[in-house]
């Protein structure tokens, strides 16, 4: 399976849930592996994930998402957001998307925080989990809580 995701794209010669279907896991093996730069580390995510794909809708639903919204995602951030966002964002990207989130993200919002988590593929929190806790506390801790009026 060279790129996971395309079954989840619509094509009438691939359907994406008559293939999957009783090969949740080999799928989720192939999908994390392809965006992973530290594949060893997300067995227990994969675990997880085929689990809730295996529930009644569960895959169903997955695939909706992407099929729906993940390869949309600048356009429905312009289009639902008029005016820029004025709360602090934190945007953090992957070895495989760098400062793509952070470029995206200042379309849509003044005060865009973040970067690139070196050493990880996209999915951060499973791969390195205490990366993401310190970006986040280091993000909490320089936001000032707003003024109650």
């Amino acid at each position: 399976m060279a790129d996971a995701l395309a079954l989840a794209v619509p094509d009438q010669t691939r359907p994406g849930e008559a293939i999957i279907t009783g090969n949740e896991y080999t799928f989720l093996r192939a999908l994390f592996n392809d965006y992973a730069k530290r594949p060893a580390t997300l067995d227990e995510g994969i675990d997880h994930y085929a689990r809730h794909l295996t529930a009644p809708g569960g895959l169903r639903s997955a695939l909706a998402w992407f099929r729906e919204g993940v390869h949309n995602d600048e356009v429905w951030l312009r289009a639902h957001s008029p005016t820029k966002l004025e709360m602090p964002v934190l945007a953090l990207g992957g070895g495989l998307w760098g400062d793509r989130p952070l470029h995206m993200l200042q379309e849509v919002a003044d005060d865009v925080r973040g970067g690139t988590v070196p050493g990880v593929g996209h999915w951060i929190p499973e791969e390195d989990p205490e990366a993401l806790v310190a970006w986040l506390r280091t993000f909490i801790n320089d936001t000032p809580l707003a003024e109650a009026t």
